[in-house]
């Protein structure tokens, strides 16, 4: 087997595929050169993980507006950041601007990184 294939290999005769193997070859390029298939959005993971953030959001605020110990610390939390909040409304400006300020960024690098 190897004698043979030496023999075909050290001749001096060109090589060339036959014209359907060149023509099927050309025919998988073509298919495979074509744009790639589009990806979806996963929405229900979006969704699930949205509406578990903001049931965590409102289980915390009430539990600070309440005010009422369920065993969890959560009172003096809630004291804490009830006064700092509403004693002071310049903390609350800045929180806000500090929270625009980081969506402002996150959608910059979105688009950057689409470019």
């Amino acid at each position: 087997m190897t004698d043979e294939l030496d023999e075909i290999l050290m001749s001096d005769e060109a090589l060339t595929p036959s014209s359907e193997f060149a023509a099927s070859v050309m025919h998988a390029v073509r298919q495979r050169s074509g744009p790639p298939a589009a990806i979806r959005f996963p929405w229900l993971c979006f969704t699930v993980s949205l509406v578990a953030g903001l049931a965590c959001v409102l289980v915390v605020a009430a539990l600070i507006l309440t005010g009422k110990d369920h065993g969890l610390g959560i009172t003096v939390m809630g004291d804490w950041i009830t006064t700092l909040l509403f004693a002071n409304p310049d903390v609350s400006v800045w929180a806000a601007m500090a929270l625009i300020g980081s969506l402002l960024l996150v959608r910059l690098s979105v688009v950057f990184m689409s470019e």
